[in-house]
Parts: C-alpha cells; structure tokens; sequence
C-alpha cells in the first residue's frame, strides 16, 4: 500500500522511521523546505530564520505532516555572537552581508538590493547546535541565506561530516558585498567529499521588471536573454564502499526523493552495508524504488503538462503583442 504521498510505501516510512532522518533547513522564511515531504512522516525537521518576526509567525504553524518540526530565531553563520541581518523592501533578500548596491544599477530591483532597515540578531555556527539546540547530526542540509553560504560551512566541520546531502542557493552574481560565488562554493565542497549532482530553480535576470527569454514585448529592447543569476544545488557526500549501512540507506532515501533513482541504486550497489540495512528492517529496497520511480515518474508528468498549459497563456500574448509590461524602473 502506498503511502499518503503517493511515492514512498508504508513500509519504507516505517523502517525509515526508526532512525528519523534530520533535516536542517537554514533560511526557512515562508515555510520550510518541502524536498522531503514524501518522507515526512519519518523525518525531524529543524527550521533557522533570523527576522524575529518571521520565526514567531514559524512557530506558531502546525508541525503538519512531519515527524517533529522546530522552528529557532537564529542565524547560522560562521561563528557564535551578534550579527546584524540587513533586510529590504522584499524581506526574502534579507542577508547577514549588506547589499550591493551595483545590482541595483544593473537590474533595477530596488526591492531585493536596497536595506531599508538593520536588526541585530543572534548568531550561532552550525557545530554550537549540538549545546544550543541539541542537534548533533544533519542528514539533509539546506542553506538558503543570501550570500553568507561558506561562513555557514566553514563554521560546521563537525556538523558536515554526517550530511549526506546538501542543497544550497548560490549566485553567479555579487548581489551582497563579499559573498562567495557558485563557483567557490562548488570547489569548496568538491575538496571536502561533496560532488555537485544537480542545479535546478536557475534564474536568468534581465532588467526589472521585463520579462527575460522567449518573451517579446513592446519596449525598445522588445527580447532579451537575461544573464544567469542564481540557483539551487545540489551536493552528495561521497560514500565509500564499507560506509555504515544507516547512512548508505538514508542517503539513497534522500536522492529517491528528490528524484535521483538512477543514483540510488548506484550507491546502493557501490556499498553493499545500505542493502543489508534495508533487509534487517524487513524492505526490499530495490522493489521499493522501482515502485517509487513510477510513482515519481507519473507525478512529475502531471506536473510538466499543468505547467505546459499555465505557460501557453503567456506565450500566445506575448505572439501577439498582448503581454503586458511595465517600463524598468531603472532606464538603459
């Protein structure tokens, strides 16, 4: 019988139930991350956002479908002490780095690049959990946090050594003076053991607010491409072949969920301890995942051809010359 997600069995949340995986979700404003939700039952999510306001707002949800949720009011940077969170106008660009202001002369968005206000906050790096928060491992990371991505990381030896992955937002641009870009990232963590799997949500940035790629308008400059600004990564540590079964076995549970079957299975075969692991805990695993990439499969088809449909409007607009468009608020 399939689970209340449609992706993952019975089964598969009880065995991954007995050792919950934990789940650290740095920069949680607006919800917390949901890359796990098809696990939510056997997973223990802990929920970081700095703007008091916001963690309050957090807290006060329902904990829903997850195992445990916790939300703390603190920011998680490279070391324990104050820190000043610059926010704007749109408070998801709300960054423990200042702005820069360039992006606003380049792009014209006021509202992600310029701090309207500045609030003190309490920082902490990922290794004080374990005496702050009582947090002593991590099995899925994900840092969303404007700009401070290796101070985190730098700050979490100890923490890092039991991620199996690790999902981060990184730019291609200097959007807050000093962070480190996409490509330090990625070799950062290449020299630590994490190989860079995957890169989704990219977004292209033209001028504000004219749309970007395949649109056409009726400005003076009716089509552009816009330059690559951002995107999501995705980090697997690598495992070796007499790695402990738990952590093989929790590995494979994440990439199944966010899609990786092929990976799954090739880490299941490369460290035999993960399919050992799955038998004591009564799962056929590579059953399981077959089952799963169907699941999968038919659940993200049904999400390609809604979002086919919800494009097309746009796209017969824009043929016609219908798309409505607003002048940038910063000229060429």
């Amino acid at each position: 019988m399939m689970a209340a997600n449609d992706i993952f069995s019975d089964r598969v949340i009880a065995a991954a139930g007995t050792d919950p995986l934990v789940v650290l979700d740095l920069g949680a404003r607006g919800a917390v991350d949901g890359d796990l939700l098809a696990l939510a039952p056997a997973v223990s999510i802990i929920g970081f956002e700095p703007d008091p306001e916001e963690a309050a707002r957090l807290a006060a949800q329902q904990k829903g479908p997850w195992r445990e949720l916790r939300i703390l009011p603190f920011a998680i940077g490279r070391a324990r002490g104050l820190a000043t969170l610059h926010v704007p106008r749109e408070p998801e660009g709300a960054s423990l780095l200042p702005h820069n202001d360039a992006m606003i002369e380049q792009f014209g968005h006021e509202g992600l690049h310029r701090t309207i206000k500045k609030i003190p906050i309490e920082g902490l790096s990922l290794d004080d959990l374990e005496s702050d928060a009582g947090v002593c491992s991590v099995d899925y990371l994900k840092i969303d946090i404007e700009g401070a991505e290796l101070d985190v990381l730098e700050g979490g030896a100890k923490m890092l050594a039991n991620a199996k992955v690790i999902k981060v937002e990184c730019s291609f641009l200097e959007q807050r003076l000093g962070q480190p870009l996409a490509a330090e990232v990625i070799c950062w963590l290449a020299e630590r053991g994490f190989d860079l799997i995957d890169i989704r949500a990219i977004h292209h940035w033209r001028r504000r607010p004219l749309p970007s790629h395949p649109y056409s308008i009726g400005f003076d400059f009716p089509y552009s491409r816009g330059r690559i600004a951002q995107a999501d990564f995705f980090f697997l540590r690598r495992l070796s072949p007499d790695a402990p079964g738990r952590d093989v076995a929790t590995a494979t549970l994440i990439l199944a969920a966010i899609g990786h079957i092929d990976l799954a299975m090739t880490v299941l075969r490369r460290c035999p301890s993960g399919e050992s692991w799955w038998r004591e805990h009564g799962v056929d695993i590579e059953s399981e995942l077959k089952a799963a990439s169907g699941a999968l499969g038919r659940k993200e088809l049904r999400a390609a051809i809604a979002a086919q449909i919800r494009g097309a409007v746009p796209l017969v607009k824009s043929w016609f010359g219908l798309l409505s468009f607003r002048a940038p608020e910063h000229r060429y």
